[in-house]
């Protein structure tokens, strides 16, 4: 634009000295020699410009740089505010760096400077301007005393989303199957004494005395000891460590201090060697979760204490008709145990998130809606997860993070590891069970682990992605 006006200026001079019919060569040299060296110094005065404008531009940069950097006192003041808004103390400093970066110069005179720094849903943005004046020297010829050189410059920094994560795990007896296919193969290939050689593909923890089978010499059912002394890795041996890894992964990623809090719960005890079982005691609990460790800052403790997590004891076979995944008890218990969420903006208005990892089948006593398999007799229903229940909870604000431990499909009778009463009432639900599970999930928030899949892997992955989300939340 500068260029353009100057050649105007300069086509001006021109016309009207080709018009002149009057005065000498001295005269018309002199008229000549006016506008050539006006136009030497608009090249000239225009490069020093041109330098001041680029000093005042890093000037401006490290101003809207500074302002929203992760130790400036804006971005500390930022984690307090309770809602979006201007961060004032961050427009201080902003001005103070932009001062502090053209101190000493001169050649310039600043006329006018202006940071504007908000906090907008999680991203400390600034914005920074600047208008300056330049003198000129060989320009004056022309009538041009100053030029004006403007700038702007913006930056943003995202701010770490508080959260509480509710972890819900499933220790109920179906996580007793075998982690990976070879180590199903091992327990059926373990435990062919049991139901005609045909041999059990779960490992269920009975600690009726009567019904330990460690050294596999009888056809009793309780083959978790079995499990063990074949050393099968089971679902739930997965689950502990995969979880008290993530906890490990989750302190380590923190980048603010007491950024993430958890809670531990599962679906049951586990430990029992004499009765009550853990299943007797989860019924007389009402199957309320049973808390692992409480809502805590201290992430290495939860790791340590999700380690230890281990299967539900059941005393015999068919204990309470073996309805020991009671979603539609355990479920609501979890909402009413979270408080209403926060935003996630400070570490006083904490975002929310349960993180929910389960087979996903229902086995429970009849809620009274059942539509799946109701077991005559049995007030027993078998369905995948009613996700009106994940609903009611993610209506709170709540979000969740689904894990998916795909069922098994067990072989039909009489290959090795069938059983004729899964085939009959539970086979024919498994086709609904990940399409409910993936509709209980917050978007984004689903992932499936197969047997032969990492649930380590995919643990630490939901939980990178749950953060990730967590500022498209509002």
């Amino acid at each position: 634009m500068l260029q353009y006006r100057l050649v105007a200026r300069l086509r001006s001079h021109l016309k009207a000295f080709a018009a002149a019919e009057r005065g000498n060569v001295a005269i018309i040299f002199g008229f000549c020699v006016i506008p050539l060296i006006g136009l030497m110094g608009a090249g000239v005065d225009y490069s020093r410009a041109a330098r001041i404008q680029t000093v005042l531009q890093a000037a401006a940069d490290a101003s809207a740089l500074g302002s929203v950097a992760q130790a400036s006192p804006g971005y500390t003041y930022a984690l307090t505010m309770p809602s979006n808004g201007p961060v004032p103390i961050a427009q201080t400093q902003a001005g103070n760096i932009f001062n502090g970066e053209i101190s000493g110069r001169n050649g310039f005179t600043v006329t006018n400077f202006n940071a504007v720094v908000t906090n907008s849903n999680w991203t400390l943005t600034s914005n920074v301007t600047f208008t300056a004046t330049v003198p000129t020297v060989l320009m004056q010829i022309l009538g041009w005393n100053q030029m004006t050189v403007r700038g702007s410059s913006s930056a943003a920094n995202g701010l770490p989303a508080f959260m509480d994560f509710y972890l819900l795990l499933d220790n109920t007896p179906s996580m007793g199957l075998p982690a990976t296919q070879t180590d199903i193969d091992k327990l059926v290939n373990g435990t062919t004494k049991y139901n005609g050689g045909v041999g059990c593909a779960f490992a269920c923890h009975d600690i009726n005395s009567s019904h330990t089978d460690p050294n596999n010499t009888s056809s009793f059912d309780n083959f978790y000891a079995t499990a063990k002394s074949l050393g099968v890795t089971k679902r739930i041996d997965v689950l502990a460590s995969a979880t008290s890894q993530m906890l490990t992964m989750a302190m380590n990623s923190q980048t603010e201090n007491q950024q993430f809090r958890v809670g531990v719960y599962t679906f049951g005890t586990w430990g029992s060697t004499t009765a009550p079982s853990d299943v007797a005691k989860q019924k007389s609990n009402n199957y309320a979760p049973n808390q692992v460790i409480a809502l805590t800052t201290d992430l290495n403790a939860a790791a340590t204490a999700a380690s230890q997590i281990d299967l539900m004891t059941v005393n015999a076979n068919n204990e309470n008709s073996d309805r020991a995944t009671d979603f539609d008890s355990m479920l609501p218990a979890m909402s009413t145990l979270i408080p209403n969420p926060g935003t996630g903006q400070s570490s006083t208005s904490r975002q929310a998130l349960l993180f929910f990892v389960s087979d996903g089948m229902t086995d429970e006593i009849d809620p009274g809606n059942c539509f799946g398999k109701l077991i005559s007799g049995q007030s027993r229903c078998i369905q995948p997860i009613n996700t009106a229940l994940c609903t009611a909870i993610k209506n709170k604000g709540i979000r969740i993070a689904v894990l998916y431990t795909t069922y098994l499909t067990l072989p039909d009778p009489p290959a090795k590891g069938s059983d004729q009463w899964s085939t009959t009432n539970v086979m024919p639900q498994v086709p609904g069970v990940s399409p409910a599970m993936k509709a209980c999930a917050s978007p984004g928030l689903f992932f499936e682990v197969t047997p032969t899949q990492g649930i380590g892997d995919a643990m630490n992955a939901l939980f990178l992605q749950a953060v990730a989300t967590a500022r498209l939340t509002n």
